[in-house]
């Protein structure tokens, strides 16, 4: 059974998709660390993601090419998005 989260997909201004609301951290970003999470907390995103790279790792935003494309991930991780 899907875990169903309070958030929905959006359209960027770019036309790419992504999640917004109450999102968790694997549908919201691709990262390599966990420890990335908790200074985008902290400090905020640019933060994370100049520090990520620093290190050499992964740290930015997750969107997606549509909407389709968008729930389709969340429900392969065990999500159910609201406005799916």
């Amino acid at each position: 059974m899907a875990n169903k989260i309070g958030s929905h997909v959006i359209e960027n201004p770019n036309k790419t998709y992504s999640f917004v609301g109450s999102v968790p951290a694997g549908l919201a970003y691709e990262y390599d660390d966990e420890g990335d999470i908790k200074i985008a907390l902290n400090h905020g995103e640019g933060i994370a993601r100049k520090i990520a790279k620093r290190n050499g790792r992964i740290f930015k935003t997750r969107v997606f090419a549509t909407k389709n494309d968008a729930i389709k991930f969340a429900s392969d991780n065990g999500y159910q998005v609201e406005n799916a």
